[in-house]
């Protein structure tokens, strides 16, 4: 099951993961807001915040796994460029689901 995650994962590049989350963070940011003006969708919109919440903190750990999967410490020089791509998915997300939620 590991390796069958990891090959899905090296299928996508950083970026498009990065983008993947934020538009997640984001579409569940704006139906909260819509949910909140309907009465019977109302307890549904109290969850979002918490959801946000898990969804940065899983962006956070993926964007650590990318950037580990092809770390090497014998290369550094050729692993450093990958763990920065994976690192920069993992604040960003955390950074974009502080600032939503």
């Amino acid at each position: 099951m590991t390796n069958l995650s990891v090959e899905i994962l090296k299928q996508f590049s950083a970026t498009v993961i990065n983008d993947i989350i934020v538009f997640i963070i984001f579409f569940l940011f704006c139906l909260s807001i819509i949910f909140h003006f309907f009465d019977n969708a109302k307890s549904l919109s109290k969850t979002v915040p918490s959801l946000l919440v898990s969804i940065g903190i899983f962006g956070t750990f993926l964007g650590i796994f990318i950037g580990l999967i092809d770390f090497d410490v014998n290369n550094l020089d050729d692993s450093i460029p990958n763990l920065l791509d994976g690192l920069k998915v993992a604040f960003f997300s955390g950074s974009i689901e502080r600032l939503v939620g």
